[in-house]
């Protein structure tokens, strides 16, 4: 099976942070060495699951990439391989797979938690190389739900999942004492995303 890039990126994948420039420039030198070892991998429609920085490597040395198809669960693969990069926090882990589980419509917004036994089928993608904290996965998905924004910020590193939890907590309780209309909307977008999402709690 073949494919061409088409040079967009899945969206799950775009989150996740670059390599730093002393990273990039080691790949660099590690493609000029040995050439490409890991080709970049794209679902068959020809968007990227895997391989930014190699991407971004190979087109700043003028190399023409290898490429290899992925014709699976696009989700499953980008959170098996973003989650084991050495360059990714613990909270970024984190919400890298809370946004997996997200997209696989894992959150109940009535109960506003995971469903349950998301964990463990995120988990059982990756097998023991996706270990990640129940209470991250907890505190990862309260901050996707009140804001997508602050997750992407926490999943690019600009932010961390603790004290941006904590924040959505202290907004939450003050947006309560103030009967905040906003908080309400907030709770309502969130069931309007997912309204299929009412499963066991």
């Amino acid at each position: 099976m073949t494919a061409l890039f088409t040079g967009e990126i899945h969206p799950l994948a775009d989150g996740l942070p670059m390599l730093g420039a002393d990273e990039m420039e080691d790949l660099k030198d590690s493609i000029r060495r040995n050439g490409l070892i890991d080709p970049i991998t794209l679902d068959p429609d020809g968007v990227l699951l895997d391989g930014r920085n190699r991407l971004a490597a190979c087109t700043d040395l003028g190399i023409v990439p290898r490429f290899e198809i992925y014709d699976g669960d696009p989700i499953e693969l980008v959170v098996a391989r973003g989650a084991t990069r050495r360059n990714v926090s613990t909270g970024q882990r984190a919400m890298l797979i809370a946004r997996g589980m997200w997209a696989r419509g894992e959150w109940d917004p009535i109960a506003e938690r995971w469903k349950h036994g998301a964990v463990q089928r995120i988990q059982s993608v990756a097998g023991p190389t996706l270990q990640v904290n129940r209470l991250d996965l907890a505190m990862a998905g309260a901050v996707l739900a009140y804001s997508e924004d602050w997750a992407a910020e926490v999943l690019s590193g600009t932010r961390t999942l603790r004290a941006t939890y904590d924040t959505v907590v202290a907004d939450r309780k003050s947006a309560a004492r103030a009967d905040d209309p906003a908080e309400a909307a907030r709770v309502a977008a969130a069931r309007d995303r997912h309204p299929s999402s009412r499963g066991p709690r």
